[in-house]
């Protein structure tokens, strides 16, 4: 129920040191009247002269106040929580001698002492600390516009609206000591907390979310001894998305906790992990006995941790999901249900989730693990503009203009251009929108004689640490930074944010301007505005920003203030919320027939020629190149465009495979293919010349080897390089483990005739198998050496930055499904990484992507050298054209399962499958997970051999499944989207597609899944037209038209079709921000 009215419960566990005082008062003078004396009335005055003067602050008291109150404004935010000395020694005095014991932890009294040395303002006598009225809590929640929603069988809240209406050890107290009030985040989440109960806290970054869930998790441990060494100490686990929120959090806790001996650990990807194990383990304990307690990290190290054994969560009793909605929108979903399964039963621990804001996606999240959670909304449930920030707008004509105008706004802002080291004074954020824009206006200020940094994705990890602590400590007070730095930088006393050029969305406008006024501030932004590029576009949803905020926005008015519809403000149009960005990839792998085999190795014996040690074939007569006609007849054919540069002459297709001159043993590729894939045809005669390839296709398109076959050719031709270098000299980076798993794979069996070993690196595993084979500790019987490596970025970057993985021998790079890396915000990582290769001019790069946005072509123009470009269709993504694509319409979404289970017979489809069977296969789509799972019930039901594959289901359980679809052992599988792109098994002969998916692209990926390797496939779907399916209608029965298929049952629903930016990425796509902004948001 939403809270109207509210009367206090005595049940409730606030109090007030002035009711305590009055109690204490009274049980005296009851004490007195009981052993009269004659000096009772004599002491009753002084004790009542005692108790007047001890509500007096003392001379040395008012001067401290008169000094923190002029000090006020500059004092650092309550992240570096280190009481003075003096204080300390008078606290330890008086926990020696007041305070009372609980469970062996000193707990402060309901009343403290005037005398304790906190702020006057905590220890107001005025009678504040009374549980608000009904009228005080009504005028509370309106000034801060919260609302507070809570179950049917819990009490109204009343929000703490004074420190010390808390009851909680009084070492926490520290925490409030620059603050004098609550947040209101704070003052709504704190009565419930402590109460045990789970919690939704729905507010802005900067609002103080982090105490919100730090002093009920503190007050929680104190009160509660770890648990004997045998088991894990680790009761309390926090996770963020990216690790500067990690740092951040770990820090604030790590010093409330000190004064208890609680330690937390702070555990990030990018980062050696031994230091991180060690306290976990508690292998040793400090001078202090500290006892690790609290973890904090990020879903992709945690996981890497726990299957390793070094962080056992099964002790966690209170867990914390921080900016949840951006984990979500990171694909995280699938880690934390698997985190969130290791902890403990829902009904032993307490839940506390974090969010900017309330989507469907993060609303089904907290529903399945939170119980009746109490759920806080500071604001409004969507993105709202920081309401303390005064929003100014500059518009220009000319954009060359701007630089000057940034000088003159430094300078009337009163911004000095150096900054004392340590100082506390104002900051200035400056925003650009690209790093080299950064860099530029960074060395224009430099010029200028400005102490500045910069802050951008070019920067190491431990180089943007450096900036930001310089930043934040005050040595330099100014810095230029992309979007990296919008969203969770929590640096004190940044005065204002100069937007220098405006950002490609308003959300990251929003959280751009975010990073002033924070901690109950006023802030202010300046921003520059010129109209162009993608600006233009974005005038009408700036104007309604500021023209909410009350802020002037005329000068927008020459610009079109059309506001184009979104399915939610943060995620865009295309979000998935059911699948982990991980979705899983999966590939038959090459293993030729023995018979084929045996006639192999009698034609090597025989036949073969030796060039450096290796059989080389011989060229065929038949294998002359293709006259210019077949050449035009291939083209156009299979749709294929190739675009070389000035310099290179034109590809002659490979049509045939014996016309590749390659070594013999890589032939086996070939063995159940009547003729190269077109993109295998085009690619491969300038890969094999050593030239830089962008290849544009769809999935299920033979990628794989077209990358391959050239990489196993440069290899056998080359030898290792000695043992003191590396011998890795082939990188393929994808943007899955399991697309990583799939190539590995491939790459494997092509190799080991070679004695050439491909190692896959992905998180989620332990990395000791992986870091062995990197190193050739141990060489096999068959003396394999690694030479390729396959991996994800997250983990390659891991495992260079350990030392175990060295790429400076990379001379042949490729970029897998690049499109999708962008997408998923590997763009920081992806340049990193090639950083860390052979030098452009000596390094053969290869780029494969489903479609060609500008985001992918600036990638690729950056780090490739006069690439050929080979496009198989269009660079949009387009529905497979082998594809039979058949519609049902139902008016009753009931009627479904027994449609289903007639189209299954009319398939002629099998309900058993023989072990090994390389029958064809079946693949049913449903929605979400519940659904899924509620079909895949039902099939078995009705006898068939069934599997499942959905987003909640363990990695190890989601191979083993698709194991069992590969290899034949069922026939038949329900799947969510998690299988839509990229899964690759052979003979499915038929995609049914139970409900329609939440975007037309994501049809066009689920039919995609049959009519591969050249074959012909075919795919029914069931469409009822209700919910989201409406709105697609125009777009379905424009991909049907399109294909030349039947959509005449479509006509009765809109045929509207909604315009996008991008076909794969929606409205939103950030062209050079990684998501995180990477994983990597910077946050204190």
């Amino acid at each position: 129920m939403l809270l109207g009215g509210y009367r206090p419960l005595e049940s409730q566990r606030v109090y007030s040191r002035s009711v305590n005082r009055r109690k204490k008062k009274e049980r005296k003078e009851k004490e007195e009247k009981e052993a009269p004396s004659e000096t009772t009335a004599n002491a009753a005055a002084d004790a009542d002269a005692m108790d007047v003067e001890s509500q007096l602050p003392t001379p040395i008291e008012k001067k401290k106040s008169r000094k923190r109150k002029h000090s006020e404004v500059d004092e650092p935010e309550a992240t570096n929580l280190k009481p003075d000395e003096k204080v300390e020694k008078k606290k330890k005095k008086r926990d020696a001698e007041q305070f009372v014991v609980e469970e062996g932890v000193h707990i402060s009294p309901l009343m403290p002492k005037a005398s304790d040395p906190l702020p006057a303002y905590i220890h107001s006598n005025s009678g504040s600390a009374l549980p608000p009225s009904d009228s005080e809590v009504k005028a509370f929640l309106q000034k801060h516009t919260v609302t507070i929603t809570t179950p049917d069988d819990v009490p109204p809240v009343a929000p703490v609206v004074a420190f010390d209406q808390l009851d909680i050890p009084d070492g926490l107290r520290n925490a409030f000591v620059y603050f004098k009030e609550p947040s209101p985040i704070q003052a709504c989440t704190w009565p419930p907390a402590l109460e045990g109960r789970d919690i939704v806290g729905i507010a802005e970054t900067g609002s103080g979310k982090t105490l919100a869930f730090g002093i009920p998790a503190l007050s929680r441990l104190i009160r509660s001894p770890p648990k004997p060494q045998k088991y894990s100490t680790v009761s309390v686990l926090v996770v963020a998305p990216t690790r500067e929120l990690a740092i951040q959090t770990h820090e604030t806790l790590s010093a409330l906790g000190k004064p208890f001996s609680i330690a937390s650990v702070a555990v990030f990807g990018g980062v050696p992990k031994d230091p991180q194990i060690k306290m976990l383990k508690n292998a040793s304990k400090g001078k202090d006995g500290m006892v690790t307690r609290i973890v904090v990290g990020t879903p992709g190290r945690i996981l890497d941790l726990k299957q390793e054994g070094a962080c056992d969560l099964s002790g966690v009793d209170y867990l914390v999901l921080d900016e949840a909605d951006r984990m979500l929108d990171k694909g995280f979903e699938n880690d934390i249900r698997n985190i969130i399964s290791s902890t403990k039963p829902m009904s032993e621990r307490q839940t506390m989730m974090f969010s900017a804001t309330w989507p469907e996606a993060v609303r089904r999240l907290a529903s399945s693990f939170q119980r009746n959670p109490v759920r806080v909304t500071v604001g409004s449930d969507d993105l709202t503009a920081n309401s303390r920030v005064e929003q100014i707008l500059e518009v220009f004509d000319d954009a060359r203009s701007k630089d000057q105008r940034l000088l003159a706004t430094l300078r009337s802002l009163s911004h000095k251009k150096t900054a004392k080291a340590g100082s506390t004074g104002s900051r200035i954020l400056v925003f650009a929108l690209y790093k080299k824009e950064a860099s530029r206006v960074e060395q224009m200020l430099q010029r200028q004689g400005y102490a500045v940094c910069a802050l951008h994705g070019d920067m190491s990890q431990n180089a943007r640490m450096e900036m930001l602590e310089s930043f934040k400590s005050g040595n330099t007070n100014l810095m230029v930074a992309t979007d990296v730095a919008a969203r969770g930088l929590d640096i004190p006393n940044v005065s204002a944010v100069i937007n220098y050029t405006f950002p490609l969305t308003i959300e990251d406008y929003i959280h751009r301007i975010g990073r002033t006024g924070r901690g109950g501030k006023n802030g202010k932004s300046i921003t520059f505005f010129t109209g162009d590029n993608h600006e233009r576009s974005l005038a009408g949803e700036f104007a309604k920003v500021l023209r909410e905020g009350g802020f002037d926005y005329e000068a927008l008015k020459k610009f079109p203030m059309t506001i184009k519809k979104k399915e939610h403000s943060v995620y865009g149009a295309f979000y998935r919320d059911d699948i982990p960005a991980s979705a899983g990839l999966f590939i038959t792998d090459l293993k030729p027939d023995e018979k084929v085999e045996k006639k192999k190795k009698k034609r090597d014996a025989e036949q073969f020629v030796v060039e450096e040690g290796v059989h080389i074939s011989p060229l065929m007569p038949k294998a002359l190149p293709p006259s210019d006609s077949e050449v035009k007849a291939f083209l156009q054919k299979h749709n294929v465009t190739i675009t070389t540069p000035d310099d290179v002459p034109p590809v002659a297709p490979v049509v045939a495979f014996d016309q590749l001159n390659i070594p013999d043993g890589l032939r086996d590729a070939f063995v159940y293919f009547k003729e190269p894939s077109p993109i295998q045809a085009c690619t491969w005669p300038p890969a094999l010349e050593g030239r830089d390839i962008v290849g544009i296709a769809e999935t299920g398109s033979g990628k794989t080897l077209a990358f391959g076959i050239p990489a196993l050719s440069r290899l056998i031709r080359s030898p290792p390089k000695p043992q003191k270098y590396s011998t890795v000299s082939v990188l393929v980076v994808a943007p899955t483990r399991e697309l990583a798993i799939q190539t590995h794979e491939t790459l494997s069996a092509l190799g080991k005739p070679f004695s050439i070993a491909s190692v896959a690196v992905f998180g989620g595993v332990p990395k000791d198998p992986q870091i062995k084979m990197l190193k050739n500790a141990s060489k096999g019987k068959d003396g394999m050496v690694t030479r390729i490596v396959v991996g994800t970025p997250g983990r390659i970057l891991d495992l260079k930055q350990e030392g175990a993985c060295d790429l400076s021998g990379v001379d042949y790079l490729v970029l897998d499904e690049a499109d999708r890396m962008l997408d998923k915000g590997f763009e920081n990582d992806i340049r990193n990484i090639i950083s860390s290769t052979k030098p452009m001019s000596e390094r053969q790069t290869m780029m494969f992507s489903a479609t060609w946005p500008e985001a992918v072509r600036r990638l690729a123009s950056s780090f490739q050298r006069n690439p050929v470009r080979v496009t198989v269709g269009s660079d949009d993504l387009t529905a497979n054209s082998r594809v039979e694509q058949i519609l049902e319409v139902f008016d009753d979404a009931r009627s479904k399962d027994q449609r289903l289970l007639a189209t299954l017979r009319s398939l002629s489809h099998k309900k058993t499958a023989k072990a090994g069977s390389t029958g064809s296969r079946i693949l049913v789509f449903a929605l979400y997970k519940k659904e899924a799972s509620r079909v895949e019930q039902m099939l078995q039901r009705q006898g068939y051999a069934v599997c499942a594959l959905h987003g909640d289901m363990s990695q190890n359980a989601r191979m083993e499944m698709l194991e069992s679809f590969k290899s034949g052992n069922t026939n038949l599988m329900v799947a969510t989207d998690v299988a839509a792109r990229g899964l690759d098994i052979p003979n499915v002969s038929a995609v049914i597609n139970y409900t329609f998916p939440l975007t037309i692209e994501d049809y066009i990926h689920r039919i995609g899944r049959t009519g591969r390797g050249g074959k012909n496939g075919k795919s029914i779907t069931f469409f009822t037209g209700d919910n989201h399916e409406r709105s697609l209608a125009g777009e379905f029965a424009k991909v049907l038209r399109e294909g030349g298929f039947d959509y005449e049952a479509l006509k009765k629903f809109p045929m509207t079709i909604k315009k996008k930016e991008h076909s794969v990425y929606g409205a939103f796509y950030r062209d050079d921000i990684p998501a995180s902004a990477g994983p990597k948001k910077i946050v204190f």
